[in-house]
């Protein structure tokens, strides 16, 4: 015989895990609190070792001012179109949907 339920109560959800992204100026406070304490590094040993490979990255971004970002990246690195581009595009898509043909996102990835 199985147990009741109670009407009017809710199921537990199930936790979810998700990743978190911390702050480069943080990062540098724990890898250089590392230095000076060893037991407590055990527990996120294999994070801790990401950051202390790209401790360089996380110096620079500390340096330049980009210790409150989560992402560092270099000038010209995000995918910018020219005006040009984007106008051949505009034309395009245009020029396709004047001929009643769909045009969808997919075409234009």
């Amino acid at each position: 015989m199985t147990r009741p339920t109670i009407k009017g109560t809710k199921k537990k959800k199930r936790k979810q895990y998700k990743r978190v992204r911390v702050e480069y100026g943080h990062k540098q406070d724990i890898l250089n609190y590392i230095h000076a304490a060893g037991k407590e590094r055990q527990s996120k040993q294999q994070l801790i070792s990401k950051w202390r490979a790209n401790d360089s990255k996380t110096k620079a971004a500390c340096e330049s001012g980009h210790a409150r970002h989560l992402n560092f990246r270099e000038r010209g690195m995000a995918a910018v179109l020219s005006k040009e581009a984007e106008e051949d595009i505009v034309l395009w898509i245009n020029t396709l949907r004047k001929d009643g043909a769909p045009v969808s996102r997919t075409m234009l990835n």
